[in-house]
């Protein structure tokens, strides 16, 4: 799935303080993230976001089209992951997200999105 990508820019700060467990800096995972082999298995795909949703005041719901996903049997399967790409006005960040439903008649999925109250892409 990938985001729809604005053309303005805003200043980002990257942390490089490190993790406690590993001794990784953020910038160093965040390089890992992006490997091909972190990748693996997973298959681009462009969906169109058909709905948002508040349910809370700390959750976004979206339903998006999957064209052809009623031909995959893997999107009726529990925990299905999504990644999605972020645009440059967020350092070109991906997010991974479990959906919540599949509904194979209409091809599409429901996604709850956590809202943090600070600022995050």
């Amino acid at each position: 799935m990938t985001s729809t990508h604005s053309s303005s820019k805003t200043p980002t700060t990257v942390d490089h303080s490190s993790c406690p467990q590993t001794g990784e800096t953020h910038e160093e995972t965040d390089n890992l993230l992006r490997e091909n082999s972190h990748d693996r298995d997973i298959s681009e795909i462009i969906a169109t976001i058909t709905a948002l949703d508040h349910p809370s005041p700390s959750f976004l719901r979206f339903t998006a089209f999957v064209p052809g996903s009623a031909n995959n049997p893997v999107w009726a399967e529990a925990n299905v992951a999504i990644r999605l790409y972020l645009s440059e006005e967020f350092d070109d960040a991906t997010r991974v997200y479990t959906v919540r439903s599949f509904d194979a008649a209409t091809e599409s999925i429901v996604v709850d999105v956590v809202q943090h109250h600070h600022e995050s892409p």
